[in-house]
């Protein structure tokens, strides 16, 4: 990258989500930052002792019209893996990310443009040049949930705005299905994350997190949302004041049933 890079994120080429490493699947480290350029950088670990990996090969995707501020990676089983980029001027992006069919060409990466999405204009203020921007992102397959989608995914994207945005966008045919709100924190979103969790009837409940500049977690069931059409939802949970200041970075996981782990770091 020419300048700064504010976003990384490690996704595995491969059709397969299984999480065994393979030649045929390479690791490759996805980055963005204020040249507006996503950049694809393969490593291939297998049978390697080292520490740093073997490089195979660079790709970049042009075409974000703004500074990039945060990416994250969404895999449905049996499709390649897709990138998501977002950031200045509240700018989506998302990627196709495979390797080559081409079998002369090892370590050669493609990708395609699946969706471009951005912010409504509601009126003429909103024409103003006003820079709001996301700076976080979370994404997973709509089939983690059970709901029937073969090419769908869940998207959530937060920063200065006063709701989370949530979508679900079908990559196959490159369009958003729906849309919702995440309301109700208070400052700007500085980072997001989500996780599944097995609840006592069985079923799988999503749900997703944000830290603040106002240095509180607030969480949200995404069930409500993305089962019934709801247009917002309020938090379910809130951690008030988890730091002095802002919350920087988050983790989700859940390890048991009905039971939900958050990692977060923060300035102080």
């Amino acid at each position: 990258h020419g300048r700064e890079v504010n976003a990384v994120a490690l996704v595995r080429l491969s059709r397969s989500t299984c999480q065994r490493l393979s030649a045929k699947g390479p690791v490759v480290m996805v980055t963005g930052g204020e040249d507006t350029m996503v950049k694809v950088t393969g490593h291939d670990f297998v049978g390697y002792s080292g520490g740093q990996g073997l490089g195979i090969g660079q790709h970049t995707l042009h075409g974000h019209p703004s500074a990039i501020k945060a990416v994250c990676c969404s895999h449905i089983d049996g499709r390649w893996p897709v990138v998501i980029s977002v950031g200045a001027k509240e700018a989506v992006m998302a990627w196709q990310l495979s390797t080559s069919e081409d079998t002369s060409s090892p370590g050669q990466f493609n990708s395609k443009l699946v969706c471009r999405w951005g912010p409504r204009r509601t009126s003429i203020l909103d024409e103003e040049d006003i820079d709001h921007r996301f700076h976080a992102v979370t994404a997973f397959p709509q089939r983690s949930m059970n709901l029937h989608s073969d090419a769908g995914h869940v998207v959530a994207a937060g920063g200065t705005s006063n709701a989370i945005k949530l979508w679900c966008f079908d990559e196959a045919l490159g369009k958003i299905e729906n849309e919702a709100s995440l309301v109700g924190h208070r400052g700007l979103v500085l980072c997001l994350a989500h996780c599944h969790l097995r609840v006592a009837s069985g079923e799988i409940v999503a749900f997703a997190a944000c830290g603040t500049t106002s240095g509180s977690v607030y969480v949200w069931e995404l069930s409500g949302v993305l089962n019934d059409g709801l247009a917002e939802s309020s938090p379910k949970f809130v951690v008030a004041g988890a730091h002095q200041s802002g919350v920087n970075c988050l983790q989700m996981m859940s390890a048991h049933p009905n039971q939900i782990t958050i990692i977060t770091g923060g300035d102080d």
